[in-house]
């Protein structure tokens, strides 16, 4: 997505999740998704797939038990015991769906391709050491987040070189 100045942003409250032993749902079984899950393990996530076809990074981590993955539809009660939900579907009439259901059910939600229909936001990650930076242009500009993120590693590398 190109930096889109007629697009909404999001001033988000800055808070690091923790999702350890918490089921977060990821709707959405393509690309995206398959480039969120490795985080959302390596946080502890238990997280629960729902879609009707998945890429096969997606399909190994179910297969590997991993993940749960729900071969099938959203349906709404997915989000039951769910602290988060992200979608990645590429549907903009589902992620509006989940993006309602959620916040009905006072669930945090991410949309990949909607943040104004999302009251959680996924920044890009940094991470060196402990160290842990995420940037964010509030879902206006990938180009611009990733630029920030290669500039936000070197300096991640410069800090931990100085201790």
């Amino acid at each position: 997505m190109a930096d889109d100045p007629t697009r909404p942003v999001h001033h988000p409250y800055p808070v690091g999740l923790v999702v350890a032993g918490r089921r977060c749902l990821l709707v959405g079984g393509g690309r995206i998704a398959a480039r969120r899950l490795p985080a959302l393990l390596e946080a502890g996530a238990e997280v629960v797939v729902v879609a009707p076809e998945v890429t096969d990074a997606v399909r190994e981590h179910a297969e590997a038990g991993r993940i749960t993955w729900r071969d099938r539809g959203f349906v709404p009660e997915d989000l039951d015991g769910v602290w988060l939900a992200l979608t990645a579907t590429g549907d903009v009439a589902v992620d509006a769906a989940v993006a309602a259901a959620a916040t009905e059910r006072r669930v945090w939600v991410a949309c990949a391709d909607d943040p104004t229909a999302s009251t959680a936001s996924i920044p890009s990650v940094v991470r060196q050491g402990d160290l842990v930076v995420t940037v964010s242009t509030g879902g206006r500009s990938e180009e611009h987040t990733s630029e920030l993120q290669s500039h936000s590693d070197l300096v991640c590398r410069l800090l931990l070189e100085k201790k």
